[in-house]
């Protein structure tokens, strides 16, 4: 990377602000907004901008959140003193602007168009998601071995769906010596669960299996465990699901007593701040190459 960018990192958590220290690191030049709460003490080289509505408008490129928004209307930002509204601030950023963020809802990719800004959806980016498959395998694993009272070694799990956060986590609760079992709907991908030493089981008929396993982890984006399928769990049963929102569980159903749900989203900048900082960034630095950037 012989090229050095100006950017402007606006709002977020611990991984935006490490994301920005990460590029003042190497060389860039960096200005952050709505993340007063993070010290850039060792970073003097750091602008704040005072002004979000007026400061964004100088900056020629722009870094946003993973996910973008909170709630309807809210730029994501745990780590400002105030709120933004989101629309707000794309209203404030000049036309023709790079803006990348992660998770981006139509609503704000449709604003954006209407500015003729240059919106990307970094957390679309195939090689962001494999990086990031890792740090939320391990944090599923660490919350599995938080809440129950056995060992992973020996015990019976089912891993719904076999796509990157899938296959890494299976590979992981193999290794520590669990009787895994991954659930796919394809032949193709049955075959590679078998080819990699595990047991394979078919997603559209999670009722007939379920009741094996007293570990359950989702990675399905869609409504895959309904009453039904809940009902049919051990009696003590953990399901921990990893899957973006709307999740793997059926809002409608309700659980029967016993079973624990718990939604575990963001595992990677909750568990592995900088790691997860540094797949943004590298996806981050590639985006801006195929820009002509850097």
């Amino acid at each position: 990377m012989n090229k050095h960018a100006a950017v402007a990192v606006v709002g977020g958590d611990a991984r935006q602000a490490i994301l920005a220290e990460l590029m003042d690191q190497d060389g860039h030049t960096v200005s952050v907004g709505a993340l007063e709460r993070h010290s850039f003490n060792k970073h003097e080289h750091i602008r704040s901008i005072a002004d979000l509505k007026t400061g964004l408008s100088e900056h020629n490129i722009i870094i946003l959140p993973m996910p973008v928004q909170k709630g309807e209307n809210q730029l994501n930002a745990p780590l400002s003193n105030a709120s933004h509204l989101i629309g707000d601030l794309l209203d404030c950023i000049a036309p023709g602007t790079l803006v990348l963020a992660g998770a981006v809802p139509f609503a704000v990719h449709a604003r954006a168009v209407r500015n003729h800004l240059r919106l990307t959806d970094y957390l679309t980016r195939d090689e962001l998601a494999v990086r990031n498959a890792v740090p939320t395998a391990e944090g599923a694993i660490q919350i599995a071995m938080e809440q129950t009272d056995v060992t992973l070694h020996g015990l019976p799990v089912l891993v719904i769906g076999c796509g990157r956060i899938g296959s890494v986590l299976s590979a992981k609760l193999a290794a520590l010596g669990a009787k895994v079992t991954v659930s796919a709907r394809s032949c193709g991908d049955h075959a590679r669960i078998e080819a990699a030493g595990l047991s394979a089981a078919d997603t559209r008929r999670l009722s007939d299996v379920l009741g094996g396993f007293p570990l359950v982890f989702n990675t399905v984006p869609a409504a895959v465990l309904g009453a039904a399928e809940l009902a049919k769990l051990p009696a003590d049963a953990l399901v921990i699901d990893l899957a973006s929102q709307p999740g793997g569980i059926d809002l409608a159903a309700v659980p029967p007593a016993g079973i624990r749900i718990i939604h575990a989203l963001s595992l990677p900048g909750k568990v592995a701040p900088v790691t997860a900082s540094i797949a943004v960034r590298d996806t981050i630095y590639a985006i801006l190459g195929e820009e002509g950037i850097l």
